[in-house]
């Protein structure tokens, strides 16, 4: 609650007085958030017994379902609830943090004494980055009562004294003869009231400045609201009183005792975000903004998937909107790592971005563009499947390669939704705007878009056939995606991280082992630690989740790893061409060919995991990540050979289909070429007879591109 700034004491001119002032208050210490994972830190205060104000919150925004989240069991579990920050989203995501104030409140009708916890939870996969246990004896702030104002003169007395808040005083039932000639209510430090005090205020409609907070009426039996000056708290003062400046009397006054205060600290009403905001594309890309100064902060707000980019800012023409020569600032989630981006970029023109002469679209800090990232990541936001980035930078940057803002005119805008390549720039943009939008950066008022609805998405995808393996004895296990809902998700009923192991180049295989047979696993998950998003031990466990490593020690004694964790040089398969989707696949073969398995060496060194299940092997066991979970799938485990040859295809009808052999590159798909890489295994179809899937596809294929040749 904002309050006018406090009143200089008068005698005959102005005499200026002023009061030390405290630390800002916050409210009631609870304690400091634990770091787990994700960098999560902060310092929880409670500033009253319905709100919680953590200060210094950090996150790294990067987990997929991160909430804050209470809970009264004795530690943070899945039965907890979301708070969140921002009560028209209730289901909104935490974004990357760093060093902030959050301001959150309880739900309805409860305090904070119905809980035992807070933590930074991760929903999806319930998961711990960060918590703080409430302590046993903890008290929330509550109203402190100060007692009976007695009488001194002009027949002042009240009931009692109540301090509501950090900020306000409440006089209850009180009397005063109005007779004084220059009466304020007054506050100071010393043990009594002087003339060294400081004016308090009653009248928050008048002006805090001469004799306007004067008490100029009588009080019989009145309840009255009195609130400090700015900056200043009851934890400043010493005593609340009833004050003549003109003839320096004490017509009443309480003391007050700071160190024995535990009140609800005020919090202030922040002010919108933005002021502003246009709508660039319906209920798909929205930009708000606010110009604060010289600098103007910035929020798009879009539905976009991880890898894909929402880029805004000014044309390269002042006459109509041209990409070419336009300065944006272009924000992605990064698919690696799942951190939020924010990049500076002049669109020098439509070409991808050379590096050895700045030429096409460029970020500004590159050495051949010669300019500087001048876009500053303030925060990441998700949810209802729009995702929110806020940045902020100058109006005019100084900077050769950014055009300034202006601020008192319109002035025609760029903006365009694509995908990120995997050198980390803009690829080609798959919308952009259709005429020559304009925006007034300066416009007066407010305006505001219509909220984002949910879209239908149609008719649910199918998941793919899964595939399986038996009568193998060596399998080469990397890293790849996914396949979202029609994959991993699909096919486990499980929600996966966006990428899954890959047997023999198979998403996933049922694999089938006999007892008493050795069985070799060449592993390519990662061995560095330090790169955590590919870093994926490999091993057999009990546990259809995974992720031992990320379980409590009660968890893990319920989990048996039959082998392993095993370590290798890190391979993935990974898109060939940016914005590939799975769902457009009708089965994993076909999403396959778009895909390529690259390594970080050139001649990766897999880890080596032997393992021969016996009769204490139980008769299903999974193959899992050890740092991740959700990344594997089943093995069965039988006592006979099993009839039937190599990796197969489960499902009826005819062998899942695909593009033709040769890619568009001229290249051949990955399933059939070699690289330095090394060959890659190959795969069989039912109905084939044993024949490679690479082979008996392609055959399929070629008869396919004919016959439509000769239809079209």
């Amino acid at each position: 609650m904002a309050v006018p700034r406090g009143l200089c004491a008068l005698l005959v001119a102005v005499l200026q007085v002023s009061l030390s002032v405290a630390a800002p208050y916050y409210g009631a210490r609870v304690g400091d958030l634990s770091t787990i994972f994700h960098d999560v830190a902060g310092t929880v205060y409670a500033a009253d017994d319905n709100t919680l104000v953590i200060r210094g919150f950090s996150y790294d925004g990067t987990a997929p379902d991160a909430f804050f989240w209470i809970g009264s069991t004795s530690s943070p579990d899945s039965t907890g609830t979301i708070l969140p920050i921002d009560p028209r989203y209730p289901d909104q995501k935490l974004g990357r943090f760093q060093d902030v104030e959050v301001i959150v409140d309880l739900p309805d009708g409860t305090t904070i004494s119905d809980y035992r916890w807070l933590s930074v939870w991760c929903r999806e996969f319930s998961a711990d980055f960060g918590n703080l246990i409430f302590p046993a004896n903890f008290e929330a702030p509550a109203i402190h009562d100060l007692g009976a104002l007695p009488t001194f003169a002009h027949r002042v007395r009240a009931d009692s004294v109540k301090v509501l808040d950090a900020k306000t005083l409440r006089f209850e039932n009180l009397f005063y003869d109005g007779n004084g000639p220059d009466a304020y209510f007054w506050a100071g430090t010393t043990s009594a009231p002087t003339s060294n005090g400081i004016k308090l205020i009653w009248k928050p409609d008048s002006p805090a400045t001469g004799t306007n907070q004067r008490l100029d009426r009588s009080f019989n039996g009145d309840t009255i609201v009195v609130t400090m000056p700015d900056a200043m708290t009851v934890y400043d003062i010493t005593y609340a009183s009833l004050w003549c400046v003109l003839f320096t009397q004490n017509f009443g006054h309480v003391s007050i005792n700071p160190n024995e205060l535990n009140v609800p600290a005020v919090v202030e009403e922040m002010s919108p975000p933005f002021d502003h905001c246009e709508v660039l594309s319906d209920n798909e890309f929205h930009v708000r903004w606010k110009v604060e100064g010289a600098n103007i902060k910035v929020e798009l707000a879009g539905r976009v998937d991880p890898g894909n980019y929402l880029a805004f800012g000014l044309s390269g023409s002042e006459t109509r909107t041209l990409m070419d020569g336009s300065d944006v600032t272009v924000a992605w989630m990064d698919q690696s790592t799942m951190s939020p981006m924010v990049v500076d970029y002049r669109l020098q023109s439509k070409a991808q971005c050379s590096t050895n002469n700045g030429l096409g679209a460029c970020p500004d800090d590159i050495a051949s563009v010669g300019g500087t990232n001048n876009a500053v990541f303030e925060e990441l936001l998700s949810a209802d499947g729009i995702t929110m980035f806020t940045y902020s930078r100058p109006l005019n940057t100084g900077d050769s390669t950014d055009k300034v803002i202006p601020t008192d005119a319109s002035v025609f805008i760029s903006w365009a939704i694509g995908p990120i390549n995997p050198d980390g720039r803009v690829a080609k943009h798959v919308k952009v705007p259709l005429g020559n939008p304009a925006i007034n950066f300066g416009r007066q008022g407010t305006t505001t878009c219509p909220e984002f609805t949910a879209i239908d998405s149609g008719n649910p995808l199918e998941p793919w056939p899964p595939s399986s393996i038996s009568n193998e004895t060596t399998f080469t296990v990397d890293i790849g995606q996914s396949g979202g809902e029609r994959g991993y998700t699909g096919i486990t009923g499980k929600v996966g991280w966006g990428i899954a192991w890959y047997v023999n180049d198979l998403l996933i295989p049922e694999i089938t082992v006999q007892r008493g047979m050795t069985y070799t696993f060449e592993v390519h998950g990662g061995n560095d630690p330090a790169l955590a998003a590919r870093y994926h031990p490999f091993y057999i466990t009990d546990d259809s989740e995974g992720g031992f490593a990320q379980k409590t020690e009660d968890e893990k004694m319920d989990v048996t790893i039959y082998a392993g964790p095993t370590e290798g040089a890190y391979c993935e398969w990974e898109v060939r061409t940016p914005g590939t989707s799975p769902d457009d696949y009708d089965n994993f073969l076909s999403y396959r060919y778009y895909l390529e398995r690259n390594c970080v060496d050139a001649v990766p060194t897999p880890g080596r995991l032997t393992w021969t299940p016996d009769g204490s092997t139980p008769d299903l066991v999974y193959y899992q990540c050890y740092t991740h979970r959700f990344l594997g799938w089943k093995i069965r485990v039988v006592d006979e050979p099993v009839t039937g040859t190599m990796p197969s295809w489960e499902g009826t009808g005819a062998p899942p289909t695909g593009p033709p052999a040769t890619a568009d590159d001229g290249t051949q798909p990955p399933e059939t070429r070699s690289t330095e890489l090394g060959a890659n295994p190959s795969t069989t179809v039912p109905g084939t007879g044993g024949a490679t899937a690479s082979v008996t596809t392609s055959v399929a294929l070629m008869i396919s591109a004919l016959l439509a040749a000769m239809l079209f």
